[in-house]
């Protein structure tokens, strides 16, 4: 009987040992990969936050560095020391000429009100100012607007906002004062907000007057030109303390992201 021999062939697919290999260095791989892209996003997203809070630091410090160089007043309590600065800030406005004037309007449209003609020739001059209507403001809200432009041909004055209707007509009489503006900044949270607010006895309340004025009848009230306005955001802290030169100190955060500003201020007219 012929002996036959058995060839076995060869398997073509991978042992179980190989199979585990490739599987752990794919594993080690994979794992490399997704640490570096989440590393990589990490990174990025911290230098957004960063960005975000630099940007919002440095809008906040210029808007508050330029209004108090040209402010006339301090009219809160700034202390000397750091340890015992002001979270606020309030100061009279400085940037605006001086004048008071009343009269009645030739005429009014939706976003634009033409002032009397003895008024101001040159271009601009009311601009940043605000307007009272003091009698026959026909709607209830359209009682403060603030100037944002003004042509001294025409006389025409730009306003910040529309009227409501029914809008101011020529029997209406408007007040436009700029001596006593007062700048209030302040955090609420984490945000940082500007207002314009006046100063008056309640006997006259189109007369705008000094914060500290007095009257042995009367308590001295305020009212709100303009604001609050947003500001920025992310704030942790704002300090304020000096007296010719004023400190600013600004924290800011978000995330993980700390951010600390601070800066010197001369006043000009202080």
């Amino acid at each position: 009987m012929k002996e036959e021999k058995f060839k076995q062939k060869k398997s073509d697919g991978f042992t179980l040992l190989e199979t585990m290999i490739v599987i752990t260095v794919f594993a080690i791989a994979a794992g490399a990969i997704f640490s570096a892209q989440f590393y990589g996003q990490k990174i990025f997203m911290e230098q957004q936050d960063l960005a975000e809070i630099t940007q919002n630091g440095r809008i906040i410090m210029e808007r508050i560095t330029r209004e108090i160089r040209q402010s006339k007043q301090i009219s809160n309590n700034i202390t000397e020391e750091e340890i015992t600065a002001a979270s606020e800030i309030e100061f009279q406005d400085g940037h605006l000429g001086s004048f008071n004037i009343n009269g009645s309007p030739q005429s009014a449209s939706t976003s634009t009100i033409a002032l009397a003609a003895d008024s101001s020739p040159t271009d601009d001059f009311y601009k940043d100012s605000f307007m009272e209507i003091t009698s026959g403001w026909g709607n209830e809200n359209n009682k403060i607007r603030k100037i944002t432009g003004y042509d001294g041909s025409t006389k025409a004055a730009t306003i910040d906002r529309p009227w409501e209707d029914p809008i101011p007509t020529v029997a209406s009489i408007y007040s436009i004062s700029s001596d006593y503006y007062y700048i209030r900044y302040f955090a609420s949270s984490t945000e940082l907000y500007k207002e314009v607010k006046v100063y008056y006895f309640p006997s006259d309340p189109y007369c705008y007057l000094p914060h500290n004025a007095t009257s042995s009848s009367e308590i001295l009230t305020s009212k709100l030109l303009e604001g609050p306005e947003l500001v920025g955001e992310f704030v942790q802290g704002i300090k304020f303390w000096g007296n010719k030169l004023i400190n600013i100190k600004i924290n800011l955060a978000k995330n993980e992201q700390l951010l600390e500003i601070e800066n010197k201020i001369l006043g000009r007219n202080l």
